[in-house]
C-alpha cells in the first residue's frame, strides 16, 4: 500500500539533499568512562562535505579535531604539538 502523502514529502526531502553539499553543526557529546567511574561532556562544530569527509573540532574539554576522508583519518590535539 502506498502513501502518496509520504512519498511526496520523502521525494522533497531528497531533492533538497540532493543540492546540499556541505553541512556545519554544533554538538553535545556525553560520555561515560566505566573503568574510571567518570562522566565527561564535550562539545564543538562538526563539519561534513558531502563526498569528500567530515571534520569533528572539540572546543570543550580541550581543543581537538579528527578529520576524515574516504582513506586516512587524522588526530591533531594543538596543545601536544
Amino acid at each position: 500500500r502506498s502513501n502518496k502523502n509520504g512519498d511526496a514529502i520523502l521525494r522533497a526531502l531528497q531533492k533538497g539533499y540532493s543540492t546540499v553539499t556541505t553541512l556545519k553543526a554544533g554538538f553535545v557529546q556525553s560520555s561515560y568512562m566505566a573503568a574510571l567511574d567518570t562522566a565527561e561532556r564535550s562539545s564543538g562544530t562538526v563539519s561534513v562535505l558531502k563526498g569528500s569527509g567530515i571534520r569533528w573540532d572539540y572546543d570543550v574539554p580541550e581543543a581537538q579535531s579528527f578529520i576524515m576522508n574516504n582513506k586516512t583519518m587524522w588526530f591533531h590535539q594543538p596543545l601536544q604539538n
